[in-house]
């Protein structure tokens, strides 16, 4: 298509409506975000990994496979490593996930110590996996050795 001059160029009024609808739909699909620009699987097993490591850690601080944990192996190793089961404890970070998209999968499990606990070592579970959330960025703030 030869180009034409700005001068040359139709303006609103001269368009017709069939024209003006296809260049707004181009215009759109030009400038819209790449909608799948992540690969929203990668991204999830990505999500999944950082979550049962971060869990294990907080449940290792919080010393639970020392106090509420039966498997025999977690007790003998003093960290977790049991297994990772769905919990309803989790329903507000699987809210959240979804809310952004996602299908919440990722943060939906919890070691089975950390689920199956009383109420007051889930909160001891807690507030270990939020001081472990804060370190990086308190790590990052500090100068020198």
């Amino acid at each position: 298509m030869p180009e034409k001059k700005r001068d040359e160029m139709p303006r609103d009024e001269e368009m017709g409506d069939e024209e003006m609808a296809r260049l707004r739909a181009a215009l759109k699909e030009a400038t819209a975000p790449a909608r799948d620009a992540i690969d929203r699987r990668a991204y999830e097993a990505g999500r999944a990994v950082q979550h049962e490591a971060s869990c294990r850690r907080a449940a290792t601080l919080a010393l639970l496979p020392l106090i509420a944990c039966r498997r025999r192996a977690c007790r003998r190793r003093r960290r977790c490593s049991g297994p990772m089961v769905a919990s309803a404890r989790q329903k507000g970070a699987v809210a959240a996930q979804r809310a952004l998209g996602l299908s919440g999968a990722a943060v939906a499990d919890l070691p089975l110590c950390a689920a199956s606990c009383w109420e007051d070592l889930f909160e001891r579970f807690r507030s270990a996996l939020a001081s472990l959330s804060r370190r990086p960025a308190e790590l990052a703030d500090r100068t020198g050795p």
